[in-house]
């Protein structure tokens, strides 16, 4: 018996029996490779982060471990982040700092909007 609850190293997301989980994963990689070769479209890649930051949020995951399989995945696929600020540029998902940029933003925002927008009208 492992002990799951910490959510160090299996936080069921790596196809481990978890096939919601994989599938989640697997949307947010194919929209984040899609996304960073200019072929994908900004509400996939939205929509895919928030399916993602809504399962981890279900399996319990902190803000900090959510971040962190987001930028893993992201490094998956060759999307580093970028410190640098183009306001002129106003590129939504053109190139892989974009992309970085975006899909943190898009996270942080999905992981405290299903958690505080509960009623709040």
């Amino acid at each position: 018996m492992t002990s799951s609850g910490d959510g160090s190293a299996g936080d069921g997301l790596r196809g481990d029996g978890a096939g919601d989980g994989a599938d989640v994963v697997e949307h947010m990689r194919r929209a984040v490779r899609a996304a960073a070769e200019g072929a994908g479209s900004p509400a996939d890649l939205q929509e895919a982060a928030r399916q993602l930051v809504a399962h981890l949020k279900q399996d319990r995951a902190r803000p900090e471990q959510m971040l962190l399989r987001i930028k893993g995945i992201l490094a998956e696929a060759g999307i580093q982040p970028a410190y640098t600020q183009d306001s002129e540029h106003t590129v939504f998902i053109s190139t892989p700092e974009s992309v970085y940029r975006n899909v943190i933003a898009w996270s942080i925002r999905h992981y405290y909007a299903e958690s505080d927008g509960d009623g709040a009208g």
